[in-house]
């Protein structure tokens, strides 16, 4: 493995302990992001949500409570991640449901 996929790897692993819900964005057929959301199953808590865009999370809920944490494939494009980021952002601001 590249330092890059060892460090997310080892970072979701920490994250998704703590998370109420955690997000892997990436190919859900990537062997990098499948393996992200293997390891935040494995020692995460909550909820592990697979997603490739924002737009899949517009049918889930979000209590104003979740500790949500968000991983990314290696080749996920930055405005992906990005969009994702504005989309829950938008949620805490209460502007989505």
């Amino acid at each position: 493995l590249c330092q890059a996929t060892r460090q997310r790897q080892e970072e979701i692993r920490s994250l998704s302990a703590r998370a109420t819900k955690t997000i892997v964005i990436g190919g859900k057929h990537s062997s990098n992001t499948m393996k992200l959301a293997e390891i935040a199953k494995k020692f995460g808590t909550g909820e592990v949500i697979l997603i490739e865009t924002a737009l899949e999370l517009s049918h889930l809920s979000f209590k104003p409570d979740d500790i949500i944490a968000l991983a990314s494939g290696a080749s996920t494009p930055d405005w992906i991640i990005d969009q994702t980021l504005d989309y829950l952002k938008n949620i805490q601001k209460g502007h989505q449901k």
